[in-house]
């Protein structure tokens, strides 16, 4: 018995270590350990009716997909908005799972069960990740048996048939091996960044074939799939991994990247006819931890991009002038929440934000009463505070939540041109850019952005009139990292040009080191008057 025990606790011991040793080095190394899913034929599946002409209905996963699915992503990586499923709504989702396990898949014919357990599949995932949100990754969804699983791949999940199925049951041991289709690869859904995306309209007989296409051309034409880089061509894992899928050699390989790269540039010249928007589904193993090897595309490597609603938070006051171009390219990024909090403006700023589909309040005068009040609004996972005259780059919510899948960052900034003409401006934005780098300290110009639930720990801005950005980044710091984003803002000169380049620099150095000897806020507050 001593020995027994001793065996358990050894083996424990081991199991941690390995589980320590995942979570540095990521599931691209397990896989390359243990290997990736055979494909190992049920033949109990085979079994269909070629005569049946029975239809499955599948409207209602469609109709979750386009209330729930952010498609077409800018970044070209598709969201599930996990945060904001109604109750009803997952209820239907749930409703929907318990239809299709009712039904006897074996009495239809192949092209309806080919639709059947993809939906299977892309619905399970997505209803596993509910039950269990909010989670940082999917593979931190423990309910796999086995002393070395993670994840949920391998829990019986549904009944078909009276045969109780988990989702590599129905990817490596129903899907792969009965249709021998590589492009199922880029049909079932992972929850990854580096995977192919879910669909915005749900699998049926009829538009199989096209969705598979579609999504196999927009997953190699995009860098998680294929890029260039240092002049060699570096591809998404899965090739590896599922080689004999795409034909065991490098011809057959290259005939299928070419294939689709040539069906895709015929998209993206003429109409396509497939059903719905959005890019490529998602696929499996490589969920835990995204596709691609270590350094090959600038995705982040073996990250789990769960969706992270974003809340922007904007303080106004008297900023006609400058908030329909913040609003314009913010708008295009599809926010959570886009707050603006007037502080008593007596022009036409709210009008205007109200008109961009910004959701208006009023706040406290004081930039930092009015963030703390619109944060008191705000529902999404992140918080964004972002100036009135200041714009967002293309890519700013995918850099946001990459940044944060690393938990060890608590919240971050970006960096910051100015868009005045004069040429020293430049130099003062790579300068407050590389000032911030290295004192992980933001200016609010920066576009803070913060966890919601670690900004609700600190109790949010200090109320201070001036300085509150720099108080906050440095109590943050205090607690976690900062993120520093590359990316960088565009913000208004008006100050430098309205008071003078140098003039302000001086300026601005003066009361920050006034502020850091310990002088007042209030007190400095008499000597930084508003430009607007």
């Amino acid at each position: 018995m001593a020995g027994l025990a001793q065996m358990k606790a050894q083996m424990k011991v081991f199991a941690e270590g390995l589980l320590r040793f995942q979570s540095k080095l990521g599931v691209f190394a397990l896989l390359a350990i243990f290997g990736a899913p055979q494909a190992d034929l049920w033949p109990k599946w085979q079994k269909h009716d070629p005569a049946s002409a029975q239809k499955i209905d599948h409207s209602a996963w469609d109709k979750w997909l386009k209330k729930y699915l952010v498609a077409p992503h800018p970044s070209g990586v598709n969201r599930v908005r996990y945060g904001s499923v109604a109750p009803e709504d997952r209820k239907a989702l749930k409703s929907y799972l318990e239809d299709l396990q009712s039904l006897p898949i074996s009495a239809y014919n192949g092209a309806e069960q080919k639709a059947y357990w993809i939906n299977l599949y892309n619905a399970l995932t997505v209803e596993v990740i509910l039950s269990h949100y909010p989670v940082e990754s999917i593979r931190n969804i423990g309910i796999s048996p086995g002393l070395f699983s993670r994840g949920p791949w391998d829990a019986k999940l549904v009944t078909i048939e009276r045969e109780k199925l988990s989702l590599n049951d129905i990817e490596h041991r129903i899907l792969r091996p009965i249709w021998k289709d590589a492009r199922v690869h880029y049909a079932v859904n992972c929850a990854s960044l580096g995977c192919p995306n879910l669909q915005l309209v749900a699998y049926t007989s009829e538009n199989t074939e096209s969705l598979l296409e579609k999504g196999a051309g927009e997953y190699i034409n995009h860098p998680r799939g294929l890029a260039i880089k240092n002049g060699k061509l570096q591809v998404s894992s899965i090739y590896d991994w599922f080689k004999d899928d795409f034909g065991a050699s490098r011809d057959r390989l290259l005939e299928h990247w070419l294939k689709q790269s040539r069906n895709q540039r015929k998209c993206n010249h003429q109409p396509c006819h497939h059903e719905g928007l959005g890019s490529p589904p998602l696929s499996s193993p490589a969920s835990r931890g995204g596709r691609m090897k270590e350094g090959e595309v600038s995705n982040p490597v073996g990250t789990i991009a769960l969706e992270m609603d974003i809340s922007v938070v904007i303080p106004v006051l008297n900023e006609e002038k400058t908030i329909a171009a913040s609003l314009t390219a913010l708008m295009p990024l599809r926010p959570h929440q886009v707050i603006v909090v007037d502080g008593g403006s007596r022009d036409r700023t709210r009008e205007i934000s109200a008109q961009l589909g910004a959701v208006v309040i009023s706040g406290a005068p004081g930039r930092a009463r009015q963030m703390n009040c619109g944060a008191g609004q705000a529902t999404g996972d992140i918080l964004l505070f972002l100036h009135a005259d200041t714009r967002l780059p293309p890519r700013a919510f995918d850099d946001i939540v990459a940044a944060l899948q690393d938990r060890r960052y608590l919240g971050g900034r970006f960096d910051v041109d100015l868009d005045g003409d004069h040429w020293l401006l430049k130099v003062i934005g790579a300068m407050i850019s590389q000032r911030s780098r290295i004192t992980k300290v933001a200016t609010g110009d920066q576009a803070i952005f913060v966890r919601r639930d670690v900004f609700a720990r600190m109790g949010g801005f200090p109320d201070i009139p001036l300085m509150e950005d720099i108080a906050f980044c440095r109590a943050l710091k205090r607690l976690g990292g900062i993120a520093c984003l590359r990316s960088k803002v565009l913000t208004s000169a008006r100050r430098w040009e309205t008071e003078g380049v140098w003039r302000t620099v001086i300026k601005m150095w003066t009361l920050k080191l006034l502020y850091f000897a310990g002088v007042s806020p209030i007190t400095l507050k008499r000597f930084y008057a508003d430009r607007r």
